[in-house]
Parts: structure tokens; sequence; C-alpha cells
């Protein structure tokens, strides 16, 4: 992950447990957004929380990480991120 950059972001996150695990979305994502990228079918339950979320991004790409989160604060996202990813 050594070219990778961390990107933290405090947001009202749409939080979606669903067919495939947990997936956090920043607030520009909508409950209709998820529900055309789920189907009904595929969201067990849909959540809005306000905190931070944290991923791993390469500046200048598309590549980047699912976000992680939502965190009281911001040090807490990125530490969790490090663990997940097992970064030091």
């Amino acid at each position: 992950m050594s070219m990778y950059t961390i990107e933290a972001m405090e947001s009202t996150w749409t939080v979606i447990d669903g067919m495939n695990g947990m997936s956090f979305y920043p607030e520009d994502f909508t409950i209709m957004d998820a529900i055309q990228d789920y189907g009904f079918e595929g969201i067990c339950s849909l959540e809005i929380e306000y905190g931070w979320g944290a991923r791993y991004t390469m500046p200048g790409f598309l590549d980047c990480t699912e976000w992680l989160g939502v965190f009281p604060t911001e040090e807490s996202a990125i530490k969790v991120l490090k663990y997940t990813y097992d970064e030091d």
C-alpha cells in the first residue's frame, strides 16, 4: 500500500448491510442509489450515521479501497484502516 495515501472524511454516511456485507457511502450517495445498486432483496438494513470514514486512495488514479466507517474520530477511522490492511 506504499503508493496509496489515506483519505479520511467526516460525513453523513449511508450504511448498508446487504448480501455482500457492510458498505459505507458518503453523503452524496442516496437511498435511491442504494436500491438501484442492491435491489430491494439485496438490502438487509439501511441506516444513516454521522461520523468519520477512511480509505486508501491513489491520487490521480481511480484505484481506492472501500470506505471503512463509521467512527467517532478521524484518528479511530485511520487506526482501523491501517489495522484492516495490516499497515504500521
